[in-house]
């Protein structure tokens, strides 16, 4: 969604999760439309019954973040090297749907904000694939990731069986059609659906 602030426009990604025991959480992060560098973020955690157990917000500058967490009523102030100059780890398909296949390979910077990490990512091209989406063949390309920790040294290998993953993306998507319809790795998938996703995802 297209927020306009103080003058300047920003996506704004929401992401939510539900647990099978009905509890979740809401996390929306603004990016710069232009870049898609994120700006700031805030995360609720709620439990079955709609009460909030966590939260947390962070801005994001050129320099690093700051921000602050709260849980069980006590609240911390944080601060990182998770910048603005790294795209949101949570959200990376919509940078990687911005890439021309002639681009790639690329390296990309990215974070995950929740582990407060930082990761040097390598994108190649995996070709394309036709997928059935909302009752139309969509032309998506695949693009496998392999995912550097800074913090610890960790490698995440590229591939959909490999814990790196890859995207299924849409760079020029029609209407009813999310930029990134799938991620998959060895240890879980995520997909748009319809009932989500009923506009563009």
């Amino acid at each position: 969604t297209v927020v306009e602030e103080s003058g300047q426009h920003y996506l704004r990604h929401e992401q939510k999760t539900q647990k099978p025991d009905g509890g979740g959480s809401l996390s929306v992060t603004w990016l710069e439309r232009e870049t898609l560098a994120p700006v700031r973020k805030t995360v609720h955690v709620y439990d079955a019954d709609g009460n909030e157990q966590g939260s947390a917000a962070y801005t994001f500058t050129p320099d690093g973040h700051t921000g602050h967490k709260t849980k069980d009523g006590e609240q911390e102030t944080v601060s990182g090297k998770v910048s603005s100059q790294m795209y949101s780890g949570m959200g990376f398909g919509l940078p990687l749907a911005t890439l021309d296949p002639a681009q790639l390979p690329a390296e990309l910077s990215a974070s995950m904000i929740s582990f407060d990490g930082t990761y040097r990512v390598i994108a190649t091209s995996a070709g394309t694939e036709n997928l059935e989406i909302n009752g139309r063949t969509v032309t998506v390309q695949l693009i496998d990731v392999e995912w550097h920790h800074h913090e610890s040294g960790d490698v995440y290998p590229p591939g959909p069986d490999a814990s790196g993953g890859r995207y299924w993306v849409v760079s020029d998507p029609p209407a009813g059609v999310p930029y990134v319809p799938r991620y998959k790795t060895d240890g879980y998938a995520v997909e748009a659906v319809q009932e989500v996703c009923p506009a563009a995802g």
